[in-house]
């Protein structure tokens, strides 16, 4: 027959077998993760200051690029008036300005025609007169209708030319027209003036002694 256990030993195992119990629990709970060791820092220099950036691998990050400057706007420069390009002190004095005036226009000439008058009580006149190459001379004599009107051109240096022409552009005579002995002579349908014009044919200079009379 087997003896009893005495209490106390059985208390010692029941003791060890609690501490076992808890060392099981213990060992079945997850392991805690291994630390990384801390990453390795490199220094960047950038304006400003340092930056520490930490090591990718075995290659060191790459260090921010600072932002590119806006390139400032070209400012153009004023253009200095001349005020401002006098000296201190000085006085500008405005440049004067010379108008151009045109070139005058000689007006065309306006051949006025000589009156013919008769001295007191006669019935003709001689006239003396010269001519320059190319130019005319005009006479004007009021003759009544039904009065003759003669005409005499003595040259005395080149050819002379006439023609009688009324007022209202009837053509009496014309300029090449004979003349015998430099004379010419007509009755007048209408009381009007009549204009007297000379030329030389050669339109050279010339001079002549001209006799108008009107008569019955």
């Amino acid at each position: 027959m087997n003896a009893p256990i005495p209490r106390q030993t059985v208390f010692i195992c029941l003791l060890g077998m609690a501490l076992l119990g808890v060392a099981a629990c213990d060992s079945g709970a997850p392991a805690p993760a291994p630390t990384k060791p801390a990453a390795p820092q490199v220094a960047a220099t950038v304006p400003g200051g340092r930056v520490y950036l930490p090591m990718i691998g075995n290659a060191p990050a790459s260090a921010p690029q600072p932002a590119a400057a806006t390139p400032a706007t070209p400012t153009l420069a004023a253009t200095p008036t001349a005020a401002a390009l006098l000296r201190p002190g000085a006085t500008a004095t405005p440049t004067a300005r010379t108008a151009r005036t045109a070139p005058a226009v000689s007006p065309t000439a306006t051949l006025v025609a000589q009156r013919i008058q008769f001295p007191a009580g006669a019935t003709g006149t001689t006239l003396n007169g010269s001519l320059a190459p190319t130019a005319v001379n005009r006479y004007l004599i009021n003759v009544a209708a039904k009065q003759r009107l003669t005409v005499k051109v003595a040259p005395t240096q080149g050819t002379i030319n006439f023609s009688v022409v009324a007022a209202d552009g009837t053509t009496q005579k014309k300029p090449d027209e004979a003349a015998p002995n430099g004379a010419w002579s007509m009755v007048m349908v209408k009381t009007q003036d009549y204009r007297i014009t000379l030329s030389e044919a050669g339109r050279a200079a010339g001079a002549y002694t001209l006799t108008v009379s009107v008569g019955p």
